[in-house]
Order: C-alpha cells, then structure tokens, then sequence
C-alpha cells in the first residue's frame, strides 16, 4: 500500500495519511514531532519576558515605594516606556503588561498623594491665618 490512507502496523506508509505509532513517514501529513499536548502544529510557545521587561516590573515595584516622595511618578513613566518598548520587540508578556500596569498605579498614586498634600496645605495655611470655618 503506497497511499498511505489508514496504515496499520507494520505496514509501509509512503503518503503519510493516518500515521500509526512507530511507522516511518515519508509524505509529512499530520508529523508532529515535539509539540506540547493540546498545542496546534506549528504554534510557538508563549514569548518569554526580555530584559526590558523585567526592568519595567522593578522600576515600577520601586515607584511604589517612592510614591509618597512624588518621584514615583517619573518611576512610572519609565515603567510604561520600558513596557511599551518589550511588547513591541517581544509581543506581550505578562511582565512586560505587570509592569505596565504597576506604572500607571504609581503615576494615579503619585498625583492623589500630590492633590491630597496641596488640600492639606490649603486646610493648614487657611486654620493658621484663623479665616472661615477652619479656625481653631
């Protein structure tokens, strides 16, 4: 049988139709060498995190920390950039999206801490000059 359309064991298979276990394949039909179970014939595996993004998921973790001190804010902005940059040379990694998402966290934080600093600047010099409802 040289089609190769349902071969069994010990049979020759030239076409490579319905290839059983242990017979040498000639024609390439359904040869799926080292592919993970469940993975699609020629799919490659996830992209693997570059150092760019590692770098992004750190800076963004130290923007964290150093939110209260508004320089947060730049850590974020690296964060986001360094991010952008891993996702367009590798694709996306959940890294590189980590990283991304830990940078808009510290720039939001940075700003609300900003804004809650400015108020409490404004309730203190408005109590200390003894104006409005403020006054103590």
């Amino acid at each position: 049988n040289n089609g190769g359309y349902n071969q069994q064991y010990g049979q020759p298979n030239n076409g490579g139709y319905n290839q059983q276990y242990g017979q040498p394949n000639s024609g390439g039909y359904n040869q799926q060498y080292n592919q993970p179970y469940g993975q699609p014939y020629g799919m490659n595996q996830t992209p693997q995190a570059d150092g760019k993004a590692i770098v992004s998921l750190v800076i963004g973790i130290i923007g964290l920390f150093t939110s209260p001190f508004l320089i947060g804010f730049v850590f974020g902005i690296i964060a986001i950039v360094l991010g952008n940059s891993s996702e367009r040379t590798n694709g996306p990694t959940g890294v590189a999206k980590a990283g991304k998402i830990i940078g808009i966290i510290d720039i939001v934080l940075s700003i609300v801490i900003l804004v809650v600093a400015i108020l409490m600047a404004v309730v203190v010099g408005v109590a200390s000059l003894g104006l409005g409802a403020f006054s103590f």
